[in-house]
C-alpha cells in the first residue's frame, strides 16, 4: 500500500526473532509487551503489532486486566478487531479450563488455593453479579460447577429452591457458593449475609452441607462462613467437629430451634414444589446496604409510602 512503512520482510524476521526470544527465555523472560506483541502475531499479519501491545498495556494497566475485558472495550483500542479480541478472550477461556481440570476431581480442604484462583479467573473481571455454585460430593471433591445467574453492576436475584434444586440433580452432598462484587470492594452488603443464612436453612433440610460463601472482588476474596479476608493458602471452613454432649436449652433457645424447625419443613415443602420463578420469590443481593429487601416485600414498602 502506497505511503505505507510497513515492510514484510522486515516484519517477518522481527516476529521470528520474537518466537525465538520465547522459546530460549520461556515465558518469565519476556517483557509483558513482547508477550502480547507476539499474541496478536497470530491474529492480525502485515502490520507491526507492538504500539498495539503497549496501548493494551497503556489502557488497562495490566495482562489480567486485558484479558478481563469485554470485547466492546478491548476494540476500542486501534488496531484491535473482533479477531484479536477473540483471541484474547479464547485465552482467558483456556486458562480457565486448564484451572478447573487441576480442582475437578479434588479435595477442596487440600486445594483452596487452586479453586480459589479458578474462581477468580471466572468471575473477577465481569462488568455485571454472577452468582456462582461449586458442587461437591460427599468425600468433598469437585464434581461440577456452574454460573447460575447473572445480575446487574450492583444486585442480582437468586432463588434457594433454584440452587437446591440444581444441586440435588447433580448428586451434590456440599456445595461452595460464589459472587463476585464488580465494585472492587470484598466486603459482604446486609443481603449477602441474609441470602448465605436462608440457603444454609434450607439446605440442611435435605443434608446438604454449605461449605462457604465467597465473595470474589478485583484484588481480594472474603468467605462470609469465617467472616473474613481469605488468604491463598489458608482452607476452607473445616468440617464441624465431633459433636458434644449437648447443653439444656433455655426456653428461647428452645422457641428459636422450634422456628429454625419450621424453616426447615418449610423449605422442603418449597422443594416439592418447583414451578416457573418468578422475582417475588427471588432473594436480591445487593451492594447498596439498606436496599435489601425480597422482590415483594419491596413492592408492599412502596405501597404503603405511596
Amino acid at each position: 500500500m502506497a505511503g505505507s512503512s510497513f515492510n514484510p520482510e522486515l516484519a517477518a524476521g522481527h516476529r521470528d526473532r520474537l518466537r525465538q526470544k520465547y522459546r530460549k527465555a520461556g515465558h518469565d523472560g519476556m517483557l509483558d509487551y513482547e508477550k502480547l506483541e507476539l499474541l496478536l502475531t497470530y491474529a492480525i499479519a502485515r502490520r507491526d503489532v507492538k504500539p498495539i501491545a503497549k496501548e493494551l498495556l497503556k489502557k488497562f494497566g495490566s495482562i489480567t486486566a486485558i484479558m478481563n475485558a469485554p470485547e466492546k472495550r478491548l476494540t476500542e483500542v486501534p488496531g484491535v478487531g473482533e479477531n484479536v479480541a477473540l483471541l484474547i478472550q479464547l485465552m482467558k477461556g483456556l486458562c480457565s479450563d486448564c484451572l478447573y481440570e487441576q480442582i475437578k476431581g479434588r479435595e477442596v480442604l487440600s486445594s483452596t488455593e487452586e479453586v480459589i484462583r479458578y474462581a477468580r479467573m471466572k468471575l473477577s473481571g465481569l462488568e455485571n453479579e454472577v452468582f456462582m455454585v461449586i458442587y461437591l460430593n460427599t468425600q468433598n471433591e469437585i464434581i461440577g460447577d456452574e454460573i447460575m445467574v447473572e445480575g446487574t453492576i450492583d444486585q442480582l436475584y437468586i432463588h434457594p429452591r433454584q440452587l437446591l434444586t440444581r444441586a440435588l440433580d447433580m448428586s451434590a452432598r456440599g456445595i461452595i457458593l460464589l459472587h463476585n462484587h464488580p465494585s472492587g470492594s470484598p466486603v459482604p452488603s446486609p443481603a449477602d449475609i441474609q441470602l448465605t443464612r436462608a440457603i444454609k436453612i434450607a439446605a440442611s433440610a435435605v443434608r446438604l452441607d454449605v461449605v462457604d460463601h465467597i465473595i470474589i472482588a478485583r484484588n481480594a476474596c472474603f468467605s462470609i462462613t469465617a467472616n473474613e479476608l481469605i488468604p491463598l493458602d489458608r482452607p476452607f471452613a473445616q468440617s464441624p467437629k465431633k459433636a458434644e454432649k449437648p447443653k439444656e436449652m433455655t426456653p428461647e433457645e428452645k422457641r428459636a430451634a422450634a422456628f429454625s424447625e419450621l424453616a426447615k419443613l418449610s423449605a422442603i415443602h418449597d422443594l416439592k414444589d418447583c414451578g416457573e420463578m418468578t422475582r417475588d420469590s427471588d432473594f436480591q443481593i445487593d451492594d447498596r446496604v439498606d436496599s435489601y429487601l425480597k422482590a415483594s416485600d419491596r413492592k408492599k414498602k412502596k405501597g404503603r409510602g405511596a
